[in-house]
């Protein structure tokens, strides 16, 4: 009896002694399973994403699928501090506004009755405000109203741009939420573009009447031209111009020149690297029929290549000295205010972008769009706020903190 036990103890030891060699090999075998995961700082999450995505061509895009994933063991708005973390030691991953859309989405999937919540939860100056847009698209995504049920739909998404207890909008948020309506349109009409205007004719006003249909033009717009995943693109396949030359044709054809100016802002990814010269702005710009259309498309212009670019000083300052002297400044502080919109860890980067102008008259008109849009921009009475206001030489500095209250 003493034997047997003695025996079937051996075997057990040894037994365990090969679960652990089998774990293991597991582990070295299959990097990304870590048992231990939910137990990892921060800064631990941020260095697996960056080693696996240092195995990518593309780790830009491999960023924005693997911090996603990250939120089985951590909140959403915890994986925003990663995504903060790893845009400090990637210099390459400056925009990360899709992300923003994916992180919001991967939330509101869990429980899409909540989507209000994720919006009111979306972090500020991080992501071009992304966020503000996956909520509110995942929400919808898998809906097809008929007309009956829009007016149902009014009714949920009454007041969902505007503020609350919980969350105070900027200016560009505000705008970016209407815009992120624009793109849900086109989810419950099944890409039906004129139902979708006269959806954002209903639910881009808000409750003291003020009208931002435009922006949510401009969202459903941009879900044609540039659909983000393979289920944007089966949406709008086939559909809208394929060419820059049937681009102005399409815009028109809505009949509205509202409509027709929020098509051509979005329309550009038809025209490729054109729109990286001044040039090609130029010739963009100059199809637009009145003076304020073609300083929206140029502004946009300016917005789009900003992020486009990752940012890159260099590249930028090089387009806007490129451009006409009397829209050099409109050019350096719209790059500028881009940049912010980027991120306020972008702050100081931005203001300094202006010093790059050849002329004195150019670094000035940048700093006064900067704050132009300052309080648009940035919450007032924040931290961000106020390092806004340091980072500008003493004149403008002055100023800035009269707006900071």
């Amino acid at each position: 009896m003493i034997k047997l036990i003695k025996e079937n103890s051996k075997l057990a030891i040894l037994i365990l002694l090969g679960l652990f060699v089998l774990i293991e090999v597991i582990l070295l075998l299959s990097p990304k399973i870590n048992w231990f995961k939910g137990q990892l700082s921060l800064q631990e999450y941020a260095s697996q994403v960056m080693e696996e995505c240092s195995k990518s061509d593309y780790a830009i895009g491999c960023y924005d699928r693997e911090i996603p994933e990250l939120m089985e063991y951590i909140s959403m708005e915890e994986a925003f501090e990663v995504a903060a973390i790893v845009q400090a030691e990637d210099p390459e991953y400056g925009y990360c506004h899709v992300l923003g859309h994916n992180l919001s989405a991967a939330e509101t999937s869990k429980d899409v009755s909540k989507w209000r919540e994720v919006v009111n939860r979306c972090p500020q100056g991080i992501c071009s405000n992304g966020c503000l847009h996956g909520a509110a698209q995942e929400r919808f995504r898998d809906e097809v109203l008929d007309s009956s049920q829009i007016d149902i739909l009014k009714e949920e998404l009454a007041g969902v741009c505007e503020d609350t207890e919980d969350h105070a909008f900027t200016g560009l948020e505000r705008a970016e939420c209407y815009h992120g309506l624009g793109h849900l349109t086109m989810y419950v009409t099944g890409a039906n573009m004129k139902e979708s205007i006269k959806i954002c004719d209903k639910i881009a006003i808000d409750s003291t009447g003020d009208d931002f249909s435009s922006l949510c033009y401009e969202g459903l717009f941009m879900q044609l031209f540039q659909p983000l995943d393979t289920e944007d693109e089966v949406l709008v396949e086939g559909m809208g111009p394929q060419t820059a030359s049937q681009a102005r044709p399409f815009c028109e054809s809505f009949g509205d020149v509202e409509v027709t100016n929020a098509c051509w802002s979005q329309v550009h990814p038809l025209f490729g690297e054109s729109l990286s010269t001044p040039e090609g702005i130029l010739a963009y710009c100059d199809q637009t029929p009145s003076q304020e259309a073609k300083l929206h498309c140029y502004s946009m212009s300016f917005w789009g290549e900003a992020q486009g670019t990752n940012y890159n000083q260099e590249k930028l300052a090089l387009l806007c000295e490129g451009m006409p002297s009397d829209l050099r400044g409109l050019c350096f502080g719209n790059m500028a205010n881009a940049t912010i919109h980027g991120g306020f860890k972008n702050i100081e980067a931005a203001v300094s972008f202006c010093e790059k102008a050849k002329e004195q008259s150019t670094t000035d008109g940048c700093y006064e769009r900067i704050l132009e849009r300052a309080t648009y921009n940035v919450p007032v009475g924040t931290d961000a706020f106020e390092r806004l206001c340091n980072t500008m030489p003493d004149d403008f500095a002055n100023s800035c903190r009269e707006l900071n209250g």
